[in-house]
């Protein structure tokens, strides 16, 4: 929203009654709304992809062929990255199906190489190149150890 009335400062349209979204048409008026959500988006974007050097509004000509459905994608790939738990993310963006976390999220390279570099820290009390669930195994009450039995159970049987 900062961003949206800076550049409504910039361009000299900033009200609280106008329009984020106004009529350009037949004649700029910032106090009529568009006459349509596609011409308000290809208005934007065209706007956004040139700029207005004059007005302090650098060009981001990506911007041109950036579709609605982008920022969806961009969103729950935000709030993944940010550790939001799933549920969260699912009821934000209407995701009945936990399968759609999969279409709309698409971790960065950033994301993956923190991940990655997570596996190269040693806990406090780990050994080194151990895992922390080989030592706490062995640190259970020897009670726990029958229900370890169910294991052993089909040992040389085909299943």
């Amino acid at each position: 929203i900062a961003a949206m009335k800076q550049r409504a400062d910039a361009l000299g349209t900033y009200a609280p009654e106008n329009y984020i979204f106004h009529r350009e048409w037949p004649k700029d008026d910032p106090a009529r709304p568009m006459s349509g959500w596609r011409s308000a988006w290809r208005s934007l974007r065209q706007a956004a992809a040139k700029g207005d050097p004059e007005k302090g509004l650098e060009a981001i000509p990506r911007l041109a062929k950036l579709r609605f459905y982008d920022l969806r994608h961009q969103f729950v790939t935000e709030l993944c990255e940010a550790g939001i738990p799933e549920s969260v993310i699912r009821e934000l963006a209407g995701h009945v199906d936990p399968q759609m976390m999969r279409i709309y999220s698409h971790p960065r390279v950033a994301a993956r190489r923190l991940a990655v570099e997570a596996l190269g820290t040693v806990k406090t009390g780990q050994l080194e190149g151990g895992y922390v669930t080989n030592r706490v195994t062995k640190l259970l009450p020897a009670e726990t150890e029958a229900s370890q039995v169910v294991e052993n159970v089909n040992r040389g049987e085909r299943i």
